[in-house]
């Protein structure tokens, strides 16, 4: 099972190495683990299936991925993105009984929308999360 502490250092692991091979820093993506929750993923193995297929993808059809894009149909990657949307969607309603986990929630998805200024908002929000959190107006933890 995945566990916080996995993915902070996968998540870690992925950022020092992707530069040195002309990669951007990343993250998993709240969207792309709730995918591979929706289509049956539930432990590590999918994630490296994944990379798997995208290793491969670069090494034998780099040059015609430009290809590769514009003949993959769009209605399976909006099927995809509806799946990935309603798992996201579950959580949300999970989460909505309780405070913490749902202004975090909120506070993620009006960062997301308010893109390209997500980044300085999230910054923002964060440092004020964190002030907030340690005098006590609210607690918030992580199961």
């Amino acid at each position: 099972p995945l566990s916080i502490r996995g993915i902070g250092f996968t998540y870690s692991l992925m950022n020092l190495i992707n530069p040195w091979l002309g990669g951007i820093p990343t993250c998993h993506g709240s969207g792309g683990m709730a995918g591979h929750y929706a289509f049956g993923g539930r432990t590590g193995g999918s994630v490296v299936l994944y990379g798997l297929f995208f290793v491969i993808l670069g090494l034998f059809f780099s040059g015609g991925f430009q290809t590769v894009i514009q003949i993959f149909p769009l209605p399976v990657l909006g099927v995809l993105l509806l799946f990935e949307a309603l798992t996201l969607m579950v959580l949300v309603r999970d989460v909505a009984g309780e405070r913490g986990p749902f202004v975090l929630v909120l506070l993620v998805g009006l960062a997301a929308s308010l893109l390209p200024y997500g980044f300085l908002i999230a910054m923002v929000g964060g440092t004020l999360l964190h002030l907030a959190m340690g005098r006590g107006w609210f607690t918030f933890s992580v199961r």
